[in-house]
């Protein structure tokens, strides 16, 4: 049976949880779905651990490349005319792939579903929390994209349910170590991707200490917001030709604000130069209303410049044990 929908689940180093990802796909008894897992140069024998248990699964091996390599390579594998990824320390949410399946239009082409997603501790995995985790922008059930709000990080792509030919068009993830789902997203809209969301728990994201998967920290987060850069301000340039009035106004204010957090983050990870720069095409983009989403954030940052309050509250943070 050629397969609908593949699950693509890239791993590195997550033997003691993949199993469980791979499972709560598997659980739910649906027979036209394929499961792609990609080990991403794991250390630990879990390429070995997966074939000696059996799993209806394809394999993937390659060399450490990062998130986006391991989604690409699992994308070029998958044989479904849909797809969607799933972290493995994540699980698939009871019923989401079938509420998935059960929103496909039959009478005309949907390029992104978009679910919800609930969290739940390692510690208690029965209690679980309806989470605004990864829906950066509120999501109404519906029509609810295009390419005006692209700026405002509507979604991770682990809520996703993408038309594989939609997916292939903008090339698959770039290769990112951080924001590479913001951008597959964002190119998707401009190229006029239709995206809908349903009102369905599709992931249990798996609160734990441990860095998510696409996760960069210390020198390798300045490398991956510095590769990030470039593609952010290709993506602005293109937004003047496909919006126009209040909605190119809206997508400059989105802009604007995500482009100022990232400015932040440079600012506490010491890089200067590349907040500087963030900063900058943040206030290029939306003026003064870049500078933050609060009334008193607006109202600091306008006497006192970003980098120099992460200077000055840098210490309080540590004292309370924040990042």
């Amino acid at each position: 049976m050629t397969p609908q929908i593949s699950v693509i689940i890239p791993t590195h180093d997550r033997r003691a949880l993949v199993e469980a990802a791979i499972l709560s796909v598997l659980d739910q008894g649906l027979a036209d779905i394929e499961i792609i897992v990609v080990d991403d140069g794991s250390t630990d024998g879990t390429s070995d651990y997966l074939r000696a248990r059996g799993l209806p699964i394809t394999l993937i091996t390659q060399a450490n490349a990062g998130v986006a390599a391991a989604r690409n390579a699992g994308l070029r594998a998958a044989r479904g005319a849909y797809v969607t990824f799933l972290d493995s320390d994540d699980l698939s949410a009871p019923g989401g792939l079938a509420a998935f399946k059960k929103a496909l239009p039959l009478d005309r082409p949907t390029d992104v579903l978009v679910g919800r997603c609930a969290t739940f501790s390692p510690t208690d995995p029965a209690q679980l929390s309806r989470s605004n985790m990864y829906n950066f922008a509120p999501i109404a059930t519906g029509e609810i994209v295009d390419a005006s709000v692209l700026f405002s990080g509507f979604t991770s792509a682990c809520l996703c349910l993408y038309s594989k030919a939609a997916a292939e068009r903008v090339g698959g993830f770039p290769s990112l170590t951080m924001g590479e789902d913001y951008v597959f997203n964002a190119r998707l809209a401009l190229a006029g991707a239709r995206f809908v969301a349903i009102d369905a728990v599709v992931v249990h994201v798996r609160l734990h200490a441990a860095p998510r998967l696409s996760t960069a920290r210390g020198a390798a987060a300045v490398d991956g917001y510095a590769r990030l850069l470039p593609l952010a301000a290709e993506l602005l340039d293109a937004c003047p030709a496909v919006l126009e009035g209040e909605a190119l106004c809206r997508c400059r204010r989105a802009a604007g604000r995500w482009l100022f957090g990232i400015a932040r983050s440079c600012y506490r990870l010491r890089a200067r130069d590349l907040g500087d720069r963030y900063l900058a095409l943040a206030q290029a983009q939306a003026g003064r209303g870049a500078r933050a989403g609060s009334p008193l954030a607006r109202a600091v940052f306008s006497v006192l410049p970003p980098r120099y309050y992460e200077d000055l509250t840098a210490p309080l943070r540590w004292m309370l044990g924040l990042r």
